[in-house]
C-alpha cells in the first residue's frame, strides 16, 4: 500500500488542451440549510466558499471552462458568482443526489480532461497541485472528519472506497479516457442519479477503470457538512 506523496509544482501556466472542472452545488445542504447555499457561506468578510473555490481554482489553472451545477436557490447563487463561469442549473435537486448534478456538468463539458470539485468543499492551495496524466483520486493530509469517505489502496491505485477506512478521499478527482466515458455513463443513468459520488467510484473501479491516489504536499481540506464544520475555517485556509 502506498501514495503518491512526490512533491509536485503548481502547474500555472501549463497548457492543457480542452480542460473542463465541475463543480456541483446543487445540493440543500439539510444539516446546514439555515446558512442558506452552502456555497455561498461566508469565509470571511471579503470571501465566500464559492469564490474561495473559484480564486484557487483561477491560480492554478489557466486553460479551463468552469461549470458550476446550481439547483437549491439557485438564483442567489448564479447572482454571486462570476459571469465568466457556465452555469447550469439541476431543476430537481430535491430528488436526486450529487450524481445527478455532476451528470449534468459533464454532459455540459466539452473537454477530454475533467476535474471534479464538490461545492462544499473547503480546500487551500496546494489540494489542487496534481498530476494530469491519468485519473486521480485525490486523498488528504487528515484534516477530513473521520466519518467521511475513506480509500483501500493497493500499489498506488484506490480499489474500493468506504466509509469505515483510511485515508479519505478529498472528493476532489480527475477523469480522462476511460473513467471519464464510464463517469459520464454511469451518471446520465436514470437508475443512478440518487448514488452517492463514491458509489460510482465504486462501480467504475469495479468495471476495470483506474483511480491513482494522490496527496498533494501540504494539501488542507474538509467539507463543510454540518456548524461545527465552520470552526475548522481558520485552519484550513491559513
Amino acid at each position: 500500500m502506498g501514495l503518491a506523496y512526490r512533491h509536485i509544482q503548481p502547474i500555472r501556466g501549463t497548457k492543457i488542451n480542452r480542460f473542463s472542472i465541475v463543480i456541483p452545488a446543487a445540493g440543500m445542504g439539510l444539516r446546514m440549510k439555515s446558512y442558506g447555499v452552502k456555497s455561498l457561506i461566508d469565509l470571511s468578510p471579503s470571501t465566500n466558499l464559492i469564490n474561495h473555490q473559484l480564486n484557487i481554482i483561477r491560480q492554478t489553472f489557466i486553460n479551463c471552462e468552469i461549470i458550476l451545477v446550481t439547483g437549491f436557490e439557485a438564483e442567489k447563487l448564479n447572482n454571486r458568482t462570476p459571469h465568466d463561469i457556465i452555469k447550469i442549473e439541476n431543476e430537481r435537486y430535491e430528488t436526486t443526489n450529487v450524481v445527478k448534478s455532476i451528470g449534468i456538468g459533464l454532459n455540459a463539458a466539452t473537454s477530454n480532461g475533467v476535474l471534479i470539485v464538490y461545492g462544499d468543499l473547503l480546500f487551500n492551495d496546494k489540494a489542487l497541485q496534481i498530476p494530469l496524466n491519468e485519473s486521480i483520486l485525490v486523498v488528504d493530509n487528515g484534516t477530513m472528519r473521520v466519518d467521511e469517505i475513506g480509500c483501500r489502496i493497493e500499489n498506488y491505485y484506490v480499489n474500493i472506497l468506504s466509509y469505515d477506512l483510511s485515508p479519505k478521499w478529498a472528493q476532489i478527482l480527475f477523469l480522462k479516457g476511460k473513467e471519464l466515458e464510464m463517469m459520464r455513463s454511469l451518471c446520465c443513468n436514470k437508475l443512478n442519479e440518487n448514488l452517492y459520488g463514491f458509489e460510482i467510484i465504486n462501480k467504475i473501479i469495479e468495471g476495470g477503470g483506474k483511480f491513482r491516489a494522490y496527496k498533494p504536499e501540504g494539501i488542507k481540506v474538509n467539507d463543510l457538512d454540518t456548524s461545527k464544520d465552520l470552526l475548522t475555517i481558520k485552519n484550513i485556509i491559513t
